[in-house]
């Protein structure tokens, strides 16, 4: 389980990197989207972060 802390920690690192590595990024977070445990709820930013629509 991710705490909220953690989960805004990614969520602040991706958006201010998001421009300069994008592709990493991207892969970090879809690599995270995968991790997320399917019973926590998903933030609705968190599908802009993962990709998913």
């Amino acid at each position: 389980i991710l705490p909220p802390s953690l989960y805004s920690a990614l969520t602040i690192a991706a958006d201010s990197q998001y421009h300069k590595k994008e592709e990493k990024i991207n892969t970090m977070s879809r690599r995270w989207c995968t991790l997320w445990p399917a019973a926590i709820p998903v933030p609705e930013d968190w599908f802009k972060i993962c990709g998913v629509h």
